[in-house]
C-alpha cells in the first residue's frame, strides 16, 4: 500500500534510522530496527562493525637532539568513511631499538646518535615515521679550570666534557683550542699545553657554538706561599699542604667517607672536620700526626654540622642539627647542651670568641631570631643582632666586633655590645663568608659580581673594595695566612693561593681539595 504510514524506530544508539527508513550507523554494536504500520509490526537485526581501511600516523619525520630524549607519537586508524576506530590498538617497534625505541603507546625515545625507522601497525596496515638521533651540545666544560706549570717546557693535558641537554655526554666532535695572549703558553690540537715563559695566559675550547676557558699560569720562581706547609684542606680525606706546596699528605684518611669543614685548633696541634656517613654528619679530633682519633658526641644519632675551637684548644662548640647547641672537650668528654633554638635551624656558624667568655651563632631567643651571643656554660644568652636574616658571623681579632651576612646577602658589621650596626658592603648582588683578617683591618669576601663568585678584600672602616680574584674562577672559603699577608680559598675542588695586597697573580696548588684553612 503506497500510501501506508510506516513509523520507523532504533532500539540501540549505535544505529540510526530516519522517517524514511534510511538506516545510518554510529556506533559499533547491534540493534533491533523496528517498522510499525497500524497493527502491522516488523523488525529487522542492524549489525554495525567498523572495518580498518587506513593507518596514519601523527608526525612522519622526528629528530632528537639529547639522549633520552622523548617525543610521543600519535597513531589513528580509520574505516573506509574517515571514521576513527577508537577500539583499534596499534603496535608500535622501532627497527633500530638502541638508536631509538619506541613504548606500547608511541613514546619515542632517543638512546644512540643515528637514524631509525619506527614502525605503527594495525592488522594489515602500517604506517612509518624516520626517527634521527643528533645529540646538539648544550654544555661544555673544560677541565681543569684552573693550573700552574712551575717550569718552563713542561706541559698539561687539558680536556673538554660536552653534553647535551639532558646532561649526556657528547662524543666525537671536534675541539678547537686557542690562547690567549701568545707566547706563554702554547697549545696543540688536542689540548696540551706547554709552558714557554712567566705569565698568565686564558686557554679556550670551543665546541661547536659553545666555549670554556680555564686560566693557565706558568711560574718558575720560588713556590710561593712561604707558609704553605701550614695550610690544611678537605676531600674525600684530611690534607696538609707540604712546605714546597707541590703536594700534600694526609692526617687522616677513610674511604668512601666525605670529609667537610677541617679547621685547625688554635694551638696548631689538632684538626677537627665533619666526616658523611650517610645520613649523619659526624664531628671528629685528630692529632696532626694522624694519632689520636676521637669522635665528638658518638651516642647522639644525629646530625653533627658545623663547629667552632675555644682560643685554648680545649673545647668544641658544635651545632647538632637541627637545633641544639652543645660544648664538648677536645677528647670529647663533658659535652654539655647549651642551647636550643626553638624555631630557627642551626645554631649556624658557631664562633667563640677570642677571649673565651662568648659564643655567637644564629639562633633565636623565645622565638626571636638573629645573632645570639651565650657563654659556654649557657648562660646570659641574649641577641646581639636581631636581623632575620644575620648569619655566617666572624669575630674580630680583637673580640669587639662582629662581621657577618646580613639582609639580602650584604655584609654588616656590629659590636659586640649591639651598637653601630652598619652595612660595609651593600650591593645589588651578593656577599658572604666575611673573614677578618689578623689585625682587624680588613675583611675576605666571598662576592657575586657577574656570572661567578670573586674574593674581595674589604677596608673594615670605609668599605672600600679590592677584587683579588675575579669571577671565573667561583671562589669559595677564604682564609687568611698568619701574618695576614695571604688569602688562600678553594675554586671548583682546586687550592689556590694569592698576595693579600694583589700585588701578584693567584698560585694554584697542583692538587684537588676544598674548605682550605691557615693555621693561625
Amino acid at each position: 500500500m503506497a500510501d501506508a504510514r510506516v513509523e520507523w524506530s532504533s532500539a540501540d544508539s549505535a544505529v540510526a534510522v530516519d522517517s524514511t527508513g534510511l538506516v545510518r550507523a554510529l556506533a559499533p554494536g547491534e540493534a533491533d530496527v523496528r517498522a510499525v504500520s497500524g497493527d502491522l509490526v516488523a523488525v529487522a537485526r542492524v549489525t554495525v562493525e567498523q572495518r580498518a581501511a587506513a593507518l596514519d600516523v601523527s608526525q612522519s619525520v622526528v629528530s632528537l637532539d639529547a639522549l633520552g630524549a622523548v617525543v610521543a607519537v600519535e597513531a589513528t586508524v580509520v574505516d573506509a568513511l574517515g571514521v576513527p576506530i577508537d577500539a583499534a590498538r596499534v603496535s608500535w617497534r622501532s627497527l633500530q631499538s638502541g638508536v631509538a625505541d619506541v613504548s606500547s603507546l608511541g613514546v619515542i625515545r632517543a638512546r644512540s646518535n643515528g637514524t631509525t625507522t619506527v614502525i605503527a601497525s594495525f592488522e594489515e596496515l602500517e604506517d612509518s615515521i624516520q626517527v634521527t638521533v643528533s645529540q646538539v651540545v648544550s654544555a661544555l666544560v673544560l677541565q681543569p679550570a684552573v693550573d700552574t706549570l712551575l717550569t718552563l717546557g713542561s706541559t698539561r693535558q687539558f680536556s673538554t666534557r660536552a653534553t647535551d641537554r639532558l646532561g649526556s655526554e657528547v662524543h666525537n666532535r671536534t675541539t678547537t683550542w686557542t690562547v690567549e695572549p701568545a707566547g706563554i703558553v702554547s697549545v696543540s690540537s688536542s689540548g696540551l699545553v706547554t709552558a714557554l715563559s712567566d705569565g698568565s695566559a686564558v686557554l679556550r675550547a670551543t665546541v661547536e657554538s659553545l666555549s670554556a676557558v680555564a686560566d693557565v699560569v706558568v711560574h718558575t720562581g720560588p713556590l710561593p706561599p712561604p707558609t704553605a706547609g701550614d695550610l690544611i684542606y678537605s676531600l674525600g680525606g684530611v690534607q696538609r699542604i707540604t712546605p714546597d706546596g707541590r703536594g700534600s699528605v694526609s692526617i687522616y684518611y677513610e674511604p668512601p667517607s666525605a670529609i667537610r669543614i677541617a679547621q685547625w685548633s688554635p694551638d696548631g696541634s689538632k684538626v677537627s672536620f665533619v666526616r658523611r656517613d650517610e645520613p649523619l654528619f659526624r664531628s671528629f679530633v685528630i692529632n696532626t700526626d694522624g694519632t689520636g682519633l676521637v669522635e665528638i658526641l658518638p651516642n647522639l644519632p644525629r646530625v653533627l654540622r658545623e663547629h667552632g675551637w675555644s682560643p685554648d684548644s680545649r673545647s668544641l662548640a658544635v651545632w647538632l642539627y637541627p637545633f641544639d647547641l652543645w660544648v664538648v672537650g677536645a677528647d670529647g668528654q663533658g659535652a654539655r647542651l647549651i642551647h636550643s633554638n626553638t624555631n630557627t635551624a642551626g645554631p649556624y656558624t658557631p664562633r667563640w670568641s677570642p677571649t673565651g667568655e662568648w659564643i655567637v651563632f644564629r639562633g633565636d631567643i623565645q622565638g626571636a631570631r638573629g645573632l645570639v651571643l651565650i657563654r659556654p656554660d649557657g648562660s646570659d644568652a641574649h641577641l646581639v643582632a636581631s636581623g632575620s636574616n644575620d648569619i655566617d658571623v666572624d669575630w674580630s681579632p680583637d673580640g669587639r666586633r662582629l662581621a657577618f651576612r646580613c639582609d639580602s646577602f650584604d655584609i654588616c658589621v656590629i659590636n659586640v655590645d649591639g651598637t653601630g650596626r652598619r652595612k660595609l658592603i651593600e650591593t645589588p648582588f651578593g656577599e658572604e663568608q666575611p673573614r677578618w683578617s689578623p689585625d682587624g683591618t680588613r675583611l675576605a669576601v666571598r662576592a657575586s659580581r657577574s656570572t661567578g663568585w670573586d674574593i674581595l678584600i674589604v677596608d673594615a672602616e670605609t668599605g672600600q673594595e679590592m677584587v683579588l680574584l675575579d669571577s671565573r674562577w667561583d671562589a669559595s672559603d677564604p682564609t687568611w695566612s698568619a701574618d695576614g699577608t695571604w688569602i688562600a680559598w678553594d675554586t671548583r675542588l682546586n687550592i689556590m693561593a694569592a698576595p693579600s695586597d694583589g700585588s701578584r697573580a693567584p698560585f694554584h696548588f697542583p692538587l684537588s681539595g676544598a674548605y682550605p684553612d691557615w693555621k693561625r
